[in-house]
């Protein structure tokens, strides 16, 4: 299998840099361009309210590691102003549908750039596998509901280790329903530096998701050109395994949920039109690392 360029989730920075804060000011959605994308559209295929007025925006996601996790609630109909958005009327609470178990959830508000974003901690831990409705009302009883379905504590399993570096290796992720709910990165430690590349899973023969991926072949992807690829490989490899700082290789990946399906990754709220009576985007994912070891006293 081919590894890709492309980061997973800019090698896991996009996503969670926000939550540091909340979330970032860029989230925040203009109101005209709300109103072109659900008005102006010459297609039209996406109507997002259809029949219903469009109420409150909710867009957040929960990572399986955190303890606190953020939401941010908008009122759609007020005008991006400073004083239209310090104050935010609504009632948010986040049910577990799993147990029936509803949770109120308290915000506080943040004066980000020029103005106020309102934001919901769930300071406890979410359960995986298990299916959570957010619901913002308002005073007028109107609602806008989103729904996060979360992943397993997902685990990676390597059906060869201890081989030589130029032997493939195959990690699989038995947990994982869909391939492309799976992003993965390959990498190593060399001059004290961590290299990595990004890897597209694919189902096995046996369906299961899974990536492949040759040691010293993926040394060679990143330390050589094009053309030294094609002609000679292994002819002088400007690093080899036994040069590396440490006797394995890193796999990074995150499983999301299935409300991430069909979006491009991180979701922009104006993508989504999963919200009932409102716009943005509620899902949840799950982080972790997985190390394979490496004969790195083997040198061809």
């Amino acid at each position: 299998m081919s590894p890709s360029q492309q980061p997973l989730i800019d090698n896991q920075a996009e996503v969670s840099n926000f939550m540091k804060s909340g979330f970032p000011y860029h989230i925040i959605i203009p109101a005209v361009f709300i109103s072109v994308m659900v008005f102006s559209s010459c297609d039209n295929t996406i109507q997002p309210f259809e029949d219903e007025d469009a109420v409150l925006s909710i867009y957040g996601y929960f990572k399986l590691s955190d303890s606190t996790h953020y939401i941010r609630v908008r009122d759609i109909n007020q005008p991006l102003e400073v004083e239209a958005t310090k104050e935010l009327d609504a009632d948010v609470t986040l049910e577990n549908l799993e147990n029936g178990n509803i949770m109120s959830l308290n915000g506080h508000t943040e004066l980000m750039g020029e103005l106020y974003a309102h934001n919901f901690p769930v300071d406890k831990p979410v359960q995986p596998r298990t299916k959570y409705r957010l619901t913002a009302e308002n005073p007028d009883g109107k609602k806008a509901v989103s729904y996060a379905t979360t992943p397993p504590f997902t685990q990676a399993e390597a059906l060869q280790v201890d081989e030589h570096c130029t032997t493939e290796v195959e990690v699989i992720f038995p947990e994982v329903e869909k391939s492309s709910r799976l992003r993965t990165r390959v990498g190593f430690y060399y001059s004290n530096n961590f290299y990595s590349l990004g890897y597209h899973p694919e189902e096995n023969d046996d369906g299961i998701s899974s990536i492949q991926f040759e040691p010293q072949g993926l040394i060679n992807i990143i330390f050589m050109d094009e053309f030294e690829l094609w002609h000679h490989p292994y002819e002088n490899p400007p690093v080899r395994c036994n040069e590396l700082d440490k006797d394995h290789f890193r796999i990074e990946y995150r499983h999301y949920g299935p409300e991430w399906d069909g979006y491009r990754i991180p979701v922009s709220p104006v993508e989504s039109i999963d919200v009932k009576r409102g716009l943005g985007f509620f899902g949840a994912f799950y982080d972790n690392l997985y190390d394979v070891p490496v004969d790195t006293a083997f040198v061809y």
